[in-house]
């Protein structure tokens, strides 16, 4: 019975220490909140906000058919630095950063607010640009995924928008890498697609007319 008890509290020990190191670990998060168009979302909080965001291609959501020199600024933007970052996980890398845009597009009417996440000529179906239909927290988003194929500088574009009360919405997701130096490591596949993930998380969590999600 005393040998029992030993390995139940061993148990409830192991347990709680798992537990807790779960705990310890989880991410902190921020919440951005656009309240004039009750439009929130959240991320990590150790990105940026504002800051940084190094592109070799200009984000699909900035950019002004119109006057194609002068693009678009985001309503706000959050992202994770990469090598720049010298303390961070991607320091000494070909990473230079991850980046989710936001911006309220008040000169699209809904025809061309969805046509932003089709394939077209500058980003053709037969060069991967692929297209479908998502829903999150029950409203439809058109999205459009693909980049550029580039050996070395490459972008990958994630682009949602939706037509909701009369206003046009576009979010971006975005993967940036660059040539590698001689003082500088490939980022793998595995640690792409955690990036990706992280991204896919905070376009989950955006959330209309109500009350910022948890």
């Amino acid at each position: 019975m005393r040998n029992r008890f030993r390995l139940l509290v061993s148990v409830i020990a192991a347990t709680f220490a798992v537990f807790g190191q779960a705990i310890a670990s989880a991410p902190e998060f921020r919440q951005y909140v656009d309240s004039a168009n009750e439009v929130s979302f959240r991320f990590p909080d150790s990105w940026l906000m504002n800051r940084g965001g190094v592109s070799y291609f200009q984000p699909l959501i900035l950019i002004s058919d119109q006057e194609p020199e002068k693009p678009f600024s985001p309503t706000v933007k959050v992202g994770l630095e990469g090598r720049d970052n010298q303390n961070g996980s991607y320091s000494y890398s070909n990473f230079i950063n991850a980046m989710f845009y936001y911006r309220v597009a008040p000169e699209l009417n809904e025809a061309q607010c969805y046509a932003r996440a089709k394939p077209s000529t500058d980003h053709p179906a037969e060069d991967g640009w692929k297209t479908d239909s998502q829903t999150i927290d029950g409203v439809r988003f058109q999205h459009l995924g693909g980049g550029e194929p580039g050996p070395c500088n490459r972008n990958t574009e994630d682009l949602y928008a939706t037509f909701h009360r009369g206003k046009c919405f576009l979010f971006e997701k975005n993967i940036i890498t660059s040539c590698q130096k001689t003082t500088s490591r490939d980022i793998g596949p595995a640690e792409v697609k955690q990036i990706d993930r992280a991204l896919d998380e905070v376009m989950q969590s955006v959330r209309f007319g109500q009350a910022p999600a948890q």
